[in-house]
């Protein structure tokens, strides 16, 4: 047994290769250890050389290992131990969770909590109709906080500020040396004025549910429902974004919320496009005014088929969230090749961008009737301009 605990613990070189040794000899399929009394298994080592050899693993794969078998899930899951050596490197490197730490005072529970919530961070969509939401969860103050994105709009097409507002904010605890979470929720006040005040505490287990990477639940415990946003939703909207405050929502008791997919420009800049203009640079989270229904935001992706595709976060009531508002071919009619009558129209059309077309997209664009109806595709460009910036005309 000596001769056997000295070769797995060599296997701590290779910690990629143990995972699979790990599950192999689960299965039977390994002979650990040859001689005498026959084949062994990893399971045959006491716990704290488990524990050792656990610990050099990444965090994904103690995850897998802990699926193996009931031992293993409860070694992984009732370690204290383990966790410390995992854990202690992110904990150097990240503020907020050293916070979490101080709340539930356990590497264990911090790292339950960090499987189960951590995929929260990034941005969403919200599927409310027709206006939607904007949501972004991330770390403040070793809590996850979700807050409420939109602009705040002034007479002038420059003049805009991006406004937010808390929605919920998932704290964790150490429960009689489990891990609890509690959601508490924030809504806008009326009688207070611009700001959120907090509702009362909702057990996490009740409020947030169908947690997945892509996608997940919120449940509230009431409906929210301001009447005045029902009965003339463009003119409460806009009286409120003048104002420099994001309105009250009709909240349903369950939304879903997915999120938001598109290369940051990081991404972007490590695969570069073959073509001299990078259309691919494109992609992202943009916001525009759409006439009499204000301000609203659009995710920018490149798709499969050709196209630069903007699709709706935040919508109106006549094209709602979720839907795409244009697509546009990415081979671009670069602006010296246009007539000069054709591409002073253009210019003119769109003085407030303040400064010069480069490059023309042909495309179309999607225009409705209330409540979506009808729907149908009509001629659209979109104008690129030297800043960076674009435009898209109808």
């Amino acid at each position: 047994r000596e001769e056997a605990a000295n070769a797995h613990l060599s296997l701590n070189r290779a910690s990629e290769g143990l995972l699979w040794s790990v599950s192999a000899s689960l299965r039977g399929d390994v002979d650990w250890f040859e001689g005498g009394r026959g084949k062994m298994s990893i399971l045959d080592l006491n716990d704290r050389l488990l524990v050792q050899i656990l610990s050099k693993l990444s965090f994904e794969n103690i995850l897998q290992a802990s699926r193996c078998c009931k031992r293993l899930w409860g070694l992984v899951w009732e370690s204290e131990e383990l966790w410390y050596y995992v854990l202690k490197d992110l904990l150097e490197e990240e503020v907020v969770i050293r916070q979490t730490l101080g709340l539930v005072g356990s590497y264990r529970l911090l790292a339950k909590f960090l499987v189960i919530y951590s995929s929260l961070e990034g941005e969403w969509a919200g599927d409310i109709q027709p206006r939607g939401q904007l949501l972004r969860v991330e770390y403040e103050d070793g809590v996850l906080v979700g807050k409420i994105y939109g602009l705040s709009v002034g007479p002038r097409v420059g003049e805009h500020r991006l406004i937010n507002r808390l929605l919920f904010k998932l704290v964790p605890e150490n429960y009689n040396n489990e891990l609890k979470v509690t959601c508490k929720w924030f809504r806008l006040d009326s009688a207070v004025g611009q700001g959120s005040r907090e509702l009362p505490d909702d057990d996490a287990e009740d409020s947030i549910a169908d947690i997945r990477m892509d996608e997940f639940t919120l449940i509230r415990s009431t409906e929210e429902d301001p009447g005045e946003v029902l009965t003339n939703p463009r003119d409460v909207y806009l009286r409120y974004i003048s104002r420099g405050e994001l309105p009250p929502e009709r909240l349903p008791r369950r939304t879903t919320y997915r999120r938001l997919k598109y290369k940051t420009q990081q991404q972007q800049s490590e695969h570069p496009a073959d073509a001299e203009h990078n259309d691919k640079l494109l992609e992202g989270i943009y916001w525009a005014l759409y006439g009499l229904h204000g301000p609203e935001i659009i995710v920018v992706t490149y798709n499969d088929k050709g196209k630069i595709e903007g699709r709706k976060i935040t919508g109106d009531i006549n094209v709602p969230c979720g839907k795409v508002s244009f697509s546009i071919d990415a081979n671009p009619v670069a602006s010296h090749l246009l007539p000069p009558e054709v591409l002073a129209v253009r210019q003119a059309s769109v003085q407030a961008a303040g400064d010069e077309i480069t490059h023309v997209h042909p495309g179309t664009g999607t225009v409705a009737e209330e409540h979506f109806g009808h729907p149908r595709s009509i001629m659209a460009e979109m104008l690129r301009f030297r800043n960076e910036k674009f435009a898209i005309v109808w």
